[in-house]
């Protein structure tokens, strides 16, 4: 039966009863068992990167306390950055202590029990927000006063925020809000036990406080602390500690080694439980199986090939990590690199190579991950050409030849480009902590080009498509349409060569042959008009370029009697055939390969 493929993987969290495709199973069953015998209340702290599945591991563990039969707890969630949307911090934060509040007095009279409890309870509630959250919100206040079936609250007139006195005031507020909740939580809960329910408490589920100004972010963490730590209450929060350490700025000033117990002891003050997600143990190996059979990157036949679902595999970790929000992303750049590449002129289909695939895998890799190593491959692929006119264009400092000397003693950076790549990451704090990510990621990407293919011609063949997706504003020199694109490369000299390193080969052996030569001379045998514009041009005039357009390394650049020339690297299908056709004049071999 022919597979059925989708286009694109989709962002969002994982549901119970889904796939573990991360193998994190044994962590979210672990919280669990913690969660069913905890004492309360208590607060957690799922921490991670954006994207790492915090939001995932919550769904898991509200489904398995709060929604299967005989669940322990009542589960309450609600999304911070929805709640902020649109509103001052303040609104925000008296729409989320009211949201609260209105979801567990509407649990507390789920089952229209008339307690004279719950109902004296509901009052105090009312009034405690009424004091805490004076002038701001009213809207807020009557949900809540209309959800638990009381009063109004009433006509409001003044902020909780500045006000003289107002923290005294808000101390007693608290308190009132803090005794009528528990008061509520206690009764229904013994009114359940009455009836043989398993229910032992509530969870709070709170998501997405990362998304939001951290600031606000601290000041909800500690309204949490003061009004809802009370019995039978468990808080899950989504929270990254860096996000505690940004809102604190403005209380303790910038992190430093001094002040650093302030900001940790703050967050041990709320926190009780830190769970980091566990991102460096997420085994990728299987969603990336999964998903590049279900977008169909692969034919099934290297589906079934390990070799390459551990190479891409490999190349992911060099680059994106294990974090699923940016395996997700790479996967859908790479479907829709895929569906462009589908077609050729007149719409026919076409199958790139196992190795062509992997080469593209590997340079949106690259794109997404580190988009200033891409942004170089975009201007100069031959990646292995790097060296002192890259960086001097780059305004990178040299390294000394001791320095030099010293790099090399490791593998990784034993060769001229290496060490090139080397300086241009030590400019930027995050690529130089990858350094040796990014040089094991471009080496492995060179060993799967086979031999007598060109580096530079067959990358920026592959370049050109991966090119739509990249994210930023630089312009990039303009290349033929995806549908009408020439693959064909040729063979001089038992060499296979893509277009431009084909021009170049030939240009070098035809001065070789025909010493001594200038200029002028050269120009006879290869008019300029051959390229349309500049067939080659001197070495400074080609350096003067802001984007390089000839081929510039000292390997690359040819001697001739009265100057050193560049051969340009501009060549496709608008130009190739007036080189061919000049050689065919000049009696020398090409043949096309497609």
């Amino acid at each position: 039966m022919p597979m059925n493929y989708t286009s694109s993987i989709i962002d969002r969290p994982r549901l119970q009863g889904e796939q573990d495709l991360f193998g994190i199973d044994k962590y979210q069953e672990a919280l669990v068992a913690f969660l069913k015998q905890t004492d309360t209340p208590i607060t957690i702290a799922i921490q991670g990167e954006w994207g790492s599945g915090k939001t995932s591991l919550m769904n898991i563990l509200r489904c398995n306390l709060c929604e299967t039969e005989n669940a322990v707890y009542f589960g309450i969630w609600l999304n911070t950055w929805q709640y902020s949307l649109m509103r001052s911090p303040e609104e925000t934060l008296v729409q989320m202590i009211t949201g609260l509040t209105r979801e567990i007095m509407s649990i507390a009279n789920s089952q229209r029990v008339h307690d004279t409890i719950i109902t004296e309870a509901g009052k105090k509630v009312s009034k405690g927000l009424q004091s805490l959250f004076k002038g701001v919100a009213k809207m807020g206040l009557n949900a809540v006063g209309n959800q638990i079936g009381i009063e109004s609250a009433g006509d409001v007139i003044d902020s909780m925020f500045g006000e003289e006195g107002q923290e005294a005031r808000n101390e007693e507020a608290i308190a009132t809000l803090k005794s009528g909740l528990t008061e509520a939580i206690e009764k229904y809960l013994e009114i359940e036990r009455s009836k043989a329910s398993a229910k032992r408490g509530f969870i709070f589920f709170i998501d997405d406080l990362d998304r939001i100004d951290p600031p606000i972010a601290v000041q909800i963490l500690e309204l949490l602390k003061n009004i809802f730590d009370i019995p039978h209450c468990i808080f899950v929060l989504a929270i990254d500690y860096d996000v505690v350490i940004k809102g604190l700025k403005p209380k303790f000033g910038e992190l430093t080694p001094q002040n650093e117990r302030e900001f940790r002891s703050f967050f041990d003050k709320i926190i009780q439980l830190p769970f980091t997600m566990p991102v460096n143990s997420y085994q990728i190996n299987d969603f990336i199986a999964e998903s590049v059979r279900r977008i169909g990157i692969f034919t099934e036949n290297e589906e079934r090939d390990g070799k390459v679902i551990a190479d891409i595999s490999e190349m992911a970790n060099l680059s994106v990590g294990t974090n699923p929000r940016s395996l997700k992303r790479l996967m859908n750049t790479l479907s829709l690199i895929k569906i462009l590449n589908t077609f050729t002129e007149g719409g026919e289909k076409k199958e790139r190579e196992t190795w062509e695939k992997v080469v593209n895998f590997g340079l949106v890799c690259i794109q997404i991950a580190y988009p200033y190593i891409y942004q170089l491959l975009t201007s100069d692929p031959n990646f292995k050409n790097w060296g002192k006119d890259l960086l001097q264009r780059q305004k990178a400092n040299i390294l000394t030849e001791q320095e030099k000397k010293e790099l090399a003693t490791d593998s990784l950076f034993d060769e001229e480009w290496e060490q090139t790549l080397y300086q241009l990451c030590m400019r930027d704090v995050y690529l130089s902590n990858r350094v040796f990510l990014i040089s094991s990621l471009l080496n492995k990407i060179a060993a799967k080009v086979p031999k007598g293919y060109d580096l530079g011609e067959t990358l920026q063949n592959i370049l050109e498509l991966s090119a739509v997706t990249k994210v930023d504003s630089a312009e990039t020199p303009s290349k033929p349409q995806v549908g009408n694109r020439d693959y064909t490369k040729y063979e001089y000299k038992g060499k296979i060569f893509g277009k431009g390193r084909l021009v170049l080969e030939v240009i070098r052996d035809f001065v070789a042959s025909h010493p001594p030569m200038t200029f002028a001379e050269l120009e006879t045998y290869f008019p300029q008009s051959l390229q349309f514009k500049e067939t080659f041009c001197t070495i400074e005039v080609a350096k003067a370029k802001p984007t390089v357009r000839n081929f510039i390394k000292p390997n690359e650049v040819i001697q001739l009697k009265d100057a050193t020339v560049a051969v340009s690297n501009q060549w496709g299908s608008p130009n190739i055939p007036n080189f061919i056709n000049r050689c065919k004049e000049l009696g020398i071999p090409v043949k096309p390969v497609k």
